[in-house]
């Protein structure tokens, strides 16, 4: 899963397999390392021969990062798809100041889609869904983020108690999240985890993820949790445990308020 190789066909992603032995139809082998690729070993779906075929291979890994303090601006329908990033680094991360990340896409990446990193910034309506480890997530303070959609995150099946699934958000104050909506990801619907104060959650919808489909976890405190709905969450079978399958968890987190919520 560490692995950042990415081969497209046609628009569509192949699988990679890791010895050339595995080599199926729809699937891909890169020989030699990481760092140091010396060939890729494909075949399409359904065994054609590639001739008249569009074959790309992802080569960046960040597709927009302006540096901090560049200023304020205005992201507004974008499209950005197949990062070949790593886990835990975002294709996409603005993080300036007072700015407005509105009804952009962020698919298909190899990692985590979009950061909603700074302060003061307004996230609104974006789709982050289909990315291989995380949707959206970061540090924020005073932000708000609305109207956005992160489903069907993790298709790489990162470990899910990791960092992943529709979001994860950690030291973030003081900022709303609210008509989101978070469903079918492999891993956790909308979660805050780690030192989050202040926060509002309302209003949004969470659904058939995995393990939880809202978490609050340590050291998430003074949360409000209002007027939101969460079904199908299923249970997390990892290798030596089974946990979750939750509406709702809240963990190693006190002194937050869950009101008028549909479980």
């Amino acid at each position: 899963i560490f692995r950042r190789e990415m081969l497209i066909a046609d628009g569509k992603l192949l699988k990679a397999v890791y010895t050339r032995a595995e080599v199926v139809p729809g699937t891909f082998f890169v020989e030699g390392t990481s760092c140091a690729p010396t060939a890729i070993y494909m075949r399409l779906p359904g065994d054609v021969a590639p001739t008249g075929h569009l074959l790309e291979a992802a080569k960046r890994s960040q597709l927009f990062s302006p540096e901090p303090g560049d200023g304020w601006f205005r992201l507004i329908g974008f499209t950005f798809r197949h990062a070949a990033n790593a886990a835990r680094e975002p294709s996409v991360r603005p993080g300036s100041q007072g700015s407005l990340i509105e009804e952009n896409t962020v698919e298909w990446t190899n990692g985590f889609g979009m950061a909603t990193s700074g302060g003061n910034n307004v996230f609104r309506g974006n789709r982050v869904n289909d990315n291989g480890q995380l949707g959206i997530g970061g540090s924020c303070s005073g932000c708000l983020v609305e109207y956005n959609q992160t489903n069907r995150n993790n298709w790489k099946h990162f470990n899910v108690s990791f960092e992943a699934g529709a979001m994860k958000f950690s030291h973030t104050s003081n900022t709303t999240l609210r008509y989101h909506e978070a469903g079918d990801n492999y891993g956790n619907g909308i979660w805050f985890d780690g030192f989050n104060t202040d926060n509002v959650i309302e209003q949004s919808i969470a659904y058939r993820n995995l393990q939880s489909n809202i978490f609050l976890e340590a050291h998430t405190e003074g949360t409000i949790v209002r007027n939101n709905v969460s079904f199908g969450a299923t249970v997390y079978v990892a290798s030596t445990f089974k946990v979750g399958g939750a509406g709702m968890i809240i963990y190693r987190s006190p002194n937050n308020t869950i009101v008028n919520n549909t479980f």
